[in-house]
């Protein structure tokens, strides 16, 4: 009986929409007004539907009925979209169907990541079903002037603010769900709501997994919210994720995002502890301890490998002084721990205010890359003799002295927390993805167990004695083994004005390139002044406040940002990745392999040159039929963001193969003997 209202309903919509097609008057949005709304203040923009009384429209999953609102977009160049949760659906029963949708209005937010300065248009075709008896199909083509300066007018800003209140938040805590032959059965973490619900709705979000017409029984263990539904008999498969939305109140509800415990294996060849690497539901211990290691072997990751050159130079200064040692490895801890604790704070402070961002997010800035090049042309030409810092002060007072080394040791730790966050190393991956599915508190330790990570090889040589008789006594020599170590930081200087070309257009690039000319003038003329001070010091000192004048003058402090890219796989077997063509992809029944990249990360650029772009990698790609993406990261993309924490991911590099409902992550560091296997492995 179910079944013929079911089909009854399908071909009213059918019906409906012959009819409409067949009329006079054609009218694209029948009982409905659409409009496309910008927000510039949030860097978002909105599709608003207004509906007549009584009619109504569809969710993400419409249930036993209906089409959800589809969105193909015309953007300028710089410019992209990603679709935010959509507000929480209402549940309509009609004649025994159950349908998950809107009436009156709706309003679906996306939030935008531009790299235009100027104003730009937005063009938006929209296609959805209006239903009430019948349902007919409507659309219209929308355009609308994105202004990146504008005030959002107070309607509008109240409009968006107003969905905003019924849009649900993410639910943190561990949840899973397990499937059986006839039922799901999901287990809601409520430890983090403040009361118990007494009364609430739930809204799977993928389709056709259950039946809707069958009530959701309900129990609670303390804390835990189990929920039973009964599985759908056309249900084929369930994902490794899924999805849902717990409605407290009307305007108080939770998305829920669970691990499907139903053992799912893609070939027997699935080791366990890749299974665990790959697994975002770790538990706090074992995800401190992957932090720690993590961070231990972060310092063997070529993205720390421009600042070895400071920590090695730093050890053998001291290498005969116990007590200058300890100092240089507690300051170069205190270094590391106090700039990870910055980032966290930044981190969260800014995802909270609704950025889409992942960990190594400072590299995304363009002024943050240049900024740093800067710095490291300086230490290039400092270690390279050109000038020297301390000696400044004995031209103020010969009475005042430095700890000039104990600083640089601060200094340093610094330094290596920010060039070597961006890439991720072996354990650290899934640890990083716990940590930000986590509260603030658990996040915040996991953290500092990275850090701790990262400054325990330079700070237990530096506190244990006994590491001090296997380092060279200090002596004439160090001055040219200093010069020979400005010589990774000056490579380093070149990758980053690589990556700023990558981010920004070329009359930005130009205005960094000179900038830092000038820089390099100032500080040779510096050396001079203070190395050879017989020398005209008045003209001297004009020159330097000259060329420090015109650096930061010429210092492009607002970047224009270029077109997000592909910045090495322009061709050949790669293309450009967007969820639209992995999703499509996937549903001809076709393996994908994507790799997370960016060009700020040095381990992603390591393993793309020895092993994914080589010639016979490539090949079996091709003749195994795989699809394969490159997500670039180098600028902002809330897509790729949003793909990594799908992962359980925060940062790059990330391997993944897709086939069908599962996917299976490769190690941060490759081998082609491991991608080849994983190919094999792939084909059963």
């Amino acid at each position: 009986m179910r079944k013929t209202i079911l089909i009854s309903a399908i071909f009213s919509c059918f019906l409906g929409s012959f009819s409409f097609a067949s009329s006079v008057k054609k009218d694209p949005s029948p009982h409905s007004e659409a409009k496309l709304l910008t927000d510039s203040s949030h860097k978002r923009i909105g599709f608003w539907l207004k509906m007549d009384s009584h009619w109504h429209t569809y969710w993400k999953n419409p249930g036993d009925s209906g089409l959800p609102v589809r969105f193909e977009w015309e953007l300028p160049s710089g410019m992209t979209v990603q679709e935010r949760e959509w507000p929480t659906p209402e549940r309509v029963e009609t004649a025994g169907i159950t349908t998950f949708g809107y009436e009156d209005e709706l309003l679906v937010s996306f939030d935008v990541g531009t790299n235009v300065q100027t104003p730009v248009e937005i063009k938006l075709i929209a296609k959805w079903l209006i239903c009430e008896k019948v349902c007919l199909p409507a659309s219209a083509e929308l355009k609308a002037q994105y202004i990146p300066t504008e005030t959002t007018d107070s309607k509008t800003a109240a409009l968006f603010a107003e969905f905003e209140k019924k849009t649900p938040t993410a639910l943190v805590g561990k949840n899973s769900v397990e499937v059986s032959d006839d039922s799901l059965e999901w287990n809601i973490d409520l430890s983090s709501l403040k009361t118990m619900p007494k009364r609430f709705e739930f809204f799977i979000q993928e389709k056709g997994i259950v039946d809707y017409s069958v009530p959701v029984k309900i129990s609670r263990n303390k804390n835990i919210l189990s929920l039973k539904q009964k599985k759908s008999e056309y249900a084929k498969s369930t994902p490794a994720e899924l999805h849902g939305i717990l409605k407290l109140t009307p305007f108080n509800s939770f998305f829920v995002t669970a691990i499907n415990k139903t053992p799912v294996t893609i070939t027997n060849e699935t080791s366990s502890i890749s299974s665990l690497l790959n697994s975002t539901d770790l538990g706090f211990i074992t995800a401190l301890l992957f932090a720690f290691l993590g961070g231990i072997i972060l310092n063997l990751m070529p993205c720390v490998l421009p600042v070895i050159s400071i920590k090695a130079l730093g050890l053998i200064k001291h290498s005969g002084s116990r007590g200058e040692m300890t100092k240089k490895g507690l300051l170069f801890l205190l270094g590391v721990l106090t700039s990870f604790w910055v980032l966290v704070g930044a981190l969260f402070i800014l995802r909270a205010g609704g950025e889409s961002i992942g960990w190594g997010f400072q590299l995304q800035s363009p002024l943050f890359v240049g900024l740093l090049a800067s710095l490291m042309l300086a230490m290039s030409l400092n270690l390279l003799g050109v000038f020297e810092f301390g000696h400044s002060f004995a031209l103020v007072s010969s009475r005042v002295q430095t700890e000039h080394p104990l600083v640089e040791s601060f200094l340093s730790g610094i330094l290596t927390t920010l060039v070597s966050t961006p890439c991720s190393a072996p354990f650290m991956g899934s640890a990083l993805g716990y940590a930000l599915s986590r509260p603030p508190v658990e996040s915040w330790i996991i953290f500092t167990a990275l850090g701790l990570g990262v400054a325990a090889p330079f700070t237990l040589v530096s506190l244990v004695p006994g590491f001090l008789r296997f380092l060279p006594k200090p002596g004439a020599w160090m001055d040219t083994f200093k010069k020979l170590l400005s010589l990774p930081l000056f490579a380093t200087v070149g990758w980053l004005v690589w990556v700023y070309a990558l981010q920004t257009e070329q009359s930005t690039l130009i205005g960094l390139g000179v900038s830092l000319v000038f820089l390099t003038i100032a500080l040779i003329v510096y050396g001079r002044m203070i190395s050879n001070p017989k020398g005209s010091t008045p003209v001297r000192s004009v020159l330097i406040l000259v060329m420090g004048i015109l650096f930061l003058s010429i210092f492009p402090w607002k970047p224009r940002i270029s077109a997000p890219s592909s910045h090495d796989h322009t061709a050949g077997i790669w293309q450009p990745y967007s969820r639209e063509l992995l999703e499509t992809n996937l549903k001809m029944g076709k393996s994908v392999f994507v790799d997370f990249t960016a060009a700020w990360c040095l381990s992603c650029q390591v393993n793309k040159k020895l092993v994914l772009a080589q010639p016979d990698i490539e090949k079996a790609f091709t003749e195994s039929g795989i699809v394969t993406l490159e997500a670039d990261w180098t600028n902002e993309n809330p897509a790729i963001t949003d793909a990594l924490q799908k992962l359980g991911r925060s940062g790059v590099p990330v391997y993944v193969f897709y086939k069908g409902n599962q996917h299976f992550i490769l190690p941060e560091v490759l081998t082609k003997q491991i991608v080849t296997d994983a190919i094999e492995r792939n084909k059963k």
